[in-house]
């Protein structure tokens, strides 16, 4: 006969996994020959990248989703594009992805590179801890 054995475990002991997605490179785990995942805050990171990098229209069936700072990429560089990409990223992810509460965007031109430094401040719906990530924007052309 099989018995249950309760063990009481500490909450910082266990990492309790809440969100879950798939790498979009489709990379292979090596001992679990399956395909590897992201967890929690990286998993909302990598969402969080791809609605701002994704265009307005690029997605089937969903011409909302998305962000239009490509467009802004091929204008001229001034505190008013700085606004304009700013409150981009802010609509895209508020419209977008429900895990994440935005607490800042801090955008900053970098002149020299032709791009723009973006600064996203943070948190899941789940969590008090602010999670900043930063992204690069630059033209590929």
């Amino acid at each position: 006969m099989a018995s249950i054995k309760q063990v009481a475990h500490k909450e910082t002991d266990l990492k309790q996994i809440v969100y879950s997605d798939l790498q979009t490179s489709f990379a292979i785990h090596p001992n679990k020959k399956d395909v590897t995942r992201l967890f929690n805050e990286d998993s909302v990171k990598r969402s969080i990248r791809n609605i701002i990098l994704t265009n307005k229209g690029e997605k089937l069936m969903d011409p909302q989703f998305g962000s239009n700072i490509n467009a802004l990429l091929f204008e001229q560089m001034t505190p008013a594009s700085e606004d304009i990409l700013k409150h981009y990223v802010i609509s895209a992810i508020e419209n977008h992805e429900p895990r994440a509460k935005v607490l800042g965007v801090i955008v900053s031109a970098l002149y020299d590179m032709n791009a723009y430094g973006v600064t996203v401040v943070f948190n899941t719906i789940n969590t008090k801890e602010p999670i900043t990530m930063e992204l690069l924007i630059n033209r590929v052309r």
